[in-house]
């Protein structure tokens, strides 16, 4: 009796989980996620206690903005812009798939950085007058295809969360438009609010 109300408590607070005849299991442990303060992914995963994190680069890629770019970064088509695929990974997993653009315009010489090694949020920040001052966020509930389970090593059809960003200058320019594919196994998600 006492080690049935032991795994029921643990069941509760998401610790383990039961998968019917087959028997209960210890849950994966998820990485916290919080959107306060602002920052890059690799600056969250550290606060949240990953081990090893590892930003592989997928794609870098410098172009000039078409219909879909220019919209996304609120730019004129032709406007040079900067394109990153990062598939990021931590405790020897594979964690999140990350699809950035940044405005050329504003932010210049990417292209000289490693970003497998250098922190993009950083570089971001040190952008003089076009540095990051705000941003929104919008979060939703995502089944991944079968490319991206692939790289997250996960079944096509699982759910995650799909966040996505954009991040202005004090002139409301967008510098960054990012979209992030989070394994819905690994991670949650938490804000803090303030009332006067």
């Amino acid at each position: 009796m006492t080690a049935r109300n032991a795994i029921l408590e643990l069941v509760k607070d998401g610790s383990v989980y039961r998968k019917g005849a087959n028997g209960t299991f210890v849950s994966q442990i998820k990485m916290k996620r919080n959107f306060f303060p602002m920052g890059g992914l690799s600056m969250h995963m550290k606060d949240s206690g990953i081990k090893d994190p590892v930003n592989k680069v997928l794609v870098f890629e410098k172009g000039e903005a078409d219909c879909y770019v220019s919209k996304l970064l609120n730019a004129n088509i032709g406007t040079v812009y900067y394109h990153m695929l990062r598939l990021r990974s931590g405790n020897g997993e594979p964690l999140a798939l990350d699809e950035t653009y940044i405005n050329g315009e504003y932010v210049k010489g990417l292209e000289k950085y490693d970003f497998s090694k250098t922190s993009l949020w950083q570089k971001l920040r040190e952008a003089g007058e076009h540095r990051i001052v705000r941003g929104s966020n919008n979060i939703e509930i995502y089944f991944f295809d079968s490319r991206e389970s692939k790289l997250l090593n996960i079944k096509k059809g699982e759910p995650g969360f799909k966040v996505s960003n954009i991040n202005y200058d004090k002139y409301g320019n967008v510098i960054e438009h990012s979209t992030t594919l989070y394994r819905g196994d690994m991670f949650m998600f938490s804000y803090e609010v303030s009332i006067d």
